[in-house]
């Protein structure tokens, strides 16, 4: 029993065996070298089966040991030995190459000379013939290359006059001539026979070209007459066009016009008296005179006319309008602006709380209102019951008032006559009218006028230098009288024009 019968046996694949080189040639070096592994493959297979399914315990000293063992057995009966053995083979090999070399080179050395003499008398000698073939050869190639040179001219002519851009027929004429005049000696062509029949078949193309061309030319100088015929015929239509399509591009324009005039006339439903008397002066300011109009001129004075009665009409009515509207606002704040005792008595004429109170958001409200309305109302429906009413104008507080159950909410009171006379006073003297301006209530504003003009913009010193100054300043406000808007516009307008 072995020591590696202790060791249990594994499976495993069965390692490759490399595979026998082919056997050389017997006799040969390589034969020889090949030989020396025969024993030693031998043996390397056996230590290999040997080995192959044995699985060391190597957690154990003794079965380390043995796997040492094994490992040292492989190595130097196996690997180590084929290694020896390649490098000793090897080193043999190069010594003889060296051996071998040598002696080649001595052998070489004894017939080279005698072998260099005779090869340099067969080398000259085949060195004059192909010299002399090369000559010879040289001498036909530039006869040939002169023949063949020669024979393109001749073909040059008609290539270049069917080539060359703007050929015309005159111009063959003249190489017609020049190729007449050649002639060929025979110590100057190597075919001057080939050279003839090239001139000749070349000359026949030339004629037959220079009959196309000529024939080409006066049918291009007949349609090019043909051409600048009919190209100021054209010229003439287009201008006749020309003249058709601006007739009608300004029978177009003064047709717009004219719709323009007639369409000044629609969507006014909702405009306001002075929108509408703005509009007015904007068409009646139109010039529709036949230096305008041309032809046009009855029918855009006739528009004009229609359009100014249409504008007229709803001017009218807005202005009936407006009146009752004013009405009914003056009557509210005349309402608004009648002192009321203290109580209310229980007179039916006098209004109720629930009343005096819609009275007084209504006007707040209302844009239209004169703003000191305005105010009244604001401040009014801000007063709370038991608390002192502050005055509209100069914030000096007024006696306090306890309010009654279900009185209005206007009551002034226990002022006196007379303090609401100055009151009153008061009022008129901040809101009366600058001299020369109209009696109504300013209500328009700069920002409100330069967002009706917009994208043009003004200030209050351009509006003074067309003639229009400040109707009433309240605060940082400059206040402006509505009635004076196209006025104004129209100030503008003629102003722009003189520019």
């Amino acid at each position: 029993m072995s020591d590696l019968d202790a060791f249990p046996t594994i499976e495993a694949v069965p390692m490759p065996v490399a595979a026998k080189p082919t056997a050389p040639e017997p006799g040969t070096l390589k034969a020889t070298a090949l030989a020396s592994f025969v024993a030693i493959r031998t043996h390397a297979a056996k230590l290999a089966e040997r080995y192959r399914a044995v699985a060391f315990d190597v957690t154990t000293p003794k079965g380390m040991a043995a796997a040492k063992d094994a490992r040292l057995e492989l190595r130097e009966e196996g690997r180590f030995a084929v290694q020896r053995l390649r490098d000793r083979l090897k080193d043999e090999a190069n010594d003889l190459k060296r051996v071998v070399t040598d002696e080649a080179e001595a052998v070489i050395k004894i017939i080279a000379p005698v072998e260099d003499a005779i090869h340099a008398q067969i080398t000259a000698e085949e060195d004059r013939k192909k010299a002399e073939k090369a000559e010879a050869a040289r001498i036909l190639a530039e006869r040939q290359q002169k023949q063949t040179e020669g024979v393109a001219g001749i073909r040059g002519y008609l290539i270049r006059a069917q080539t060359t851009p703007g050929m015309t027929a005159a111009l063959v004429a003249n190489g017609i001539t020049l190729l007449q005049g050649m002639t060929f000696p025979a110590d100057e062509w190597l075919d001057p026979v080939a050279a003839a029949n090239t001139q000749c078949e070349t000359l026949e193309g030339m004629r037959t070209l220079h009959a196309t061309l000529q024939a080409r030319e006066e049918e291009a100088a007949r349609l090019e007459e043909q051409r600048r015929q009919q190209e100021a015929e054209r010229a003439e239509l287009e201008r006749q066009a020309a003249v058709m399509r601006a007739e009608q591009a300004r029978i177009t324009r003064l047709q717009a016009m004219i719709a323009e005039i007639r369409a000044a006339a629609t969507g006014h439903e909702r405009a306001t008296a002075a929108d509408l008397y703005e509009a007015r002066v904007a068409v009646a300011a139109l010039d529709t005179s036949e230096a305008t109009y041309a032809e046009f001129a009855m029918l855009a004075h006739a528009t004009q006319q229609a359009t100014l009665a249409v504008l007229d009409k709803f001017h009218a009515e807005a202005t009936d309008r407006e009146a009752a509207e004013a009405q009914r606002r003056a009557e509210v704040e005349r309402v608004l602006s009648t002192p009321l005792p203290l109580t209310i008595p229980d007179e039916p004429e006098l209004l109720a709380q629930d009343e005096c109170r819609e009275l007084s958001k209504a006007l707040a409200a209302d844009p239209a209102a004169p703003l000191h309305a305005r105010e009244a109302a604001a401040a009014i429906q801000n007063t709370q019951p038991g608390a002192p009413t502050p005055d509209a104008q100069d914030g000096v507080a007024q006696n306090p008032v306890q309010s009654q159950p279900g009185a209005c909410p206007f009551t002034l009171g226990d002022a006196t006559a007379e303090s609401v006379a100055g009151d009153e006073a008061a009022a008129t003297a901040v809101d009366s009218p600058a001299p020369g301006v109209t009696t109504s209530e300013p209500t328009m504003t700069l920002g409100e006028f330069n967002a009706f003009i917009a994208p043009l913009k003004i200030d209050s010193a351009g509006l003074e230098l067309l003639g229009f100054k400040v109707a009433r300043t309240f605060k940082a406000a400059k206040y402006y009288n509505d009635t004076d808007r196209s006025a104004i516009v129209a100030a503008l307008v003629k102003h722009l024009q003189g520019l």
